[in-house]
């Protein structure tokens, strides 16, 4: 209880370092709180899910994602009893993840295939120089534009290729943290295959293998009849993408399934950087509270994966928290929406509990 106390709190990670015994790697809390014959058991929803091997990931984050709501559905899922108590896993958007941001983007001023071109912060002011295709007939134009903002919530990755993307110049501070961020690439492939039955939506390969070699298989619409395969790979260091579908290649052989060649619409490879997190000695030097102490400075804010846990759950939390802590501090919602009423319909975006 006095951990979940500390874990469920939005702001955790900003004292987090007060806590030595949480700042070690997930294998050696296990340890010592003799919970390791349960490793392997954790590895499924943590090292699979490309979240790293239990003595790389900071406890932390595996104490975040790990609650009973999400474990035993993940685990147990395809139990029935269990599964009726807790819901099937994975869950799913009804009409897909991209939907539900274009309902947040209903009712608020949301631009689309923008390319920035530019961020300069100076004196207080935020300016934003982008450009954006503007179609007259059959002529396409790039227009350029240059806008005014109080404040930059600096929501993308925080690794220099995206400050450099952004044309934002990175103070000492934004440095220093890009500088200790750590990414884990992770590889999804996927074939139309036949002849190949899994019991299961998501099959995890045990013991898990070596960075390089596919750590779990999904068919999660073959109940339909659909044979739309995804394999995970968290590629091994300087290994090439041919090389890592090939390794899929091969698994598939094993497993005895048929890819269909014919139609290469079905056969995608998709690379891409992902957790974003810092090593447990960091966290335990407080980087965290260093992050905590850039919110405002420069007119910057800072959400996103690098501030909590690489999920939209906590990340909307954490985000909440900053607006409550930073701009509404000292006011009830009421007074909130009075003062922001104006503009409310152009900044607003609506969650379970509050507005903003």
């Amino acid at each position: 209880n006095s951990v979940s106390s500390i874990i469920d709190a939005p702001g955790y990670l900003d004292t987090i370092e007060a806590h030595p015994e949480l700042c070690v790697n997930f294998k050696e809390w296990l340890t010592r709180n003799d919970l390791i014959p349960l490793a392997t058991l954790f590895s499924f929803p943590i090292t699979i899910m490309g979240y790293g091997k239990l003595d790389e990931i900071a406890t932390p984050y595996a104490l975040r994602y790990m609650s009973l709501r999400t474990f035993f559905p993940m685990v147990f899922g395809r139990i029935p009893m269990v599964s009726w108590f807790t819901g099937k896993w994975p869950r799913r958007f009804t009409f897909g993840f991209q939907r539900l941001w274009e309902r947040v983007s209903w009712r608020t001023d949301t631009r689309l295939n923008v390319n920035i071109t530019s961020i300069i912060r100076d004196n207080g002011k935020i300016t934003v120089d982008f450009e954006y295709p503007d179609q007259e007939l059959n002529e396409i134009k790039m227009v350029k534009e240059k806008q005014e903002y109080d404040y930059l919530v600096f929501s993308a990755p925080f690794t220099a290729d995206v400050f450099k993307k952004l044309g934002l110049q990175p103070n000492a501070a934004e440095q220093k943290i890009s500088s200790r961020v750590q990414i884990n690439p992770y590889c999804m492939t996927t074939f139309w295959i036949n002849n190949m039955q899994m019991p299961a939506p998501i099959a995890p390969l045990l013991p898990i293998p070596d960075n390089g070699i596919p750590w779990a298989v999904a068919r999660q619409f073959q109940d339909s009849g659909i044979n739309l395969t995804q394999f995970y790979t968290r590629p091994a260091p300087n290994q090439q993408d041919e090389d890592v579908i090939k390794e899929v290649r091969a698994l598939v052989k094993v497993m005895k399934g048929e890819i269909e060649e014919g139609d290469s619409r079905w056969h995608t490879f998709d690379k891409f950087t992902y957790f974003q997190h810092f090593t447990p000695q960091d966290v335990a030097n407080g980087i965290y509270s260093e992050l905590a102490g850039m919110q405002g400075k420069d007119n910057t804010f800072y959400v996103g994966g690098a501030t909590d846990f690489e999920l939209v759950e906590p990340i909307v939390e954490h985000s909440k928290y900053i607006v409550e802590t930073h701009f509404v501090k000292g006011k009830t919602k009421k007074s909130v929406l009075e003062d922001r009423k104006p503009v409310r319909e152009k900044v607003m975006v609506e969650t379970d509990e509050f507005n903003f």
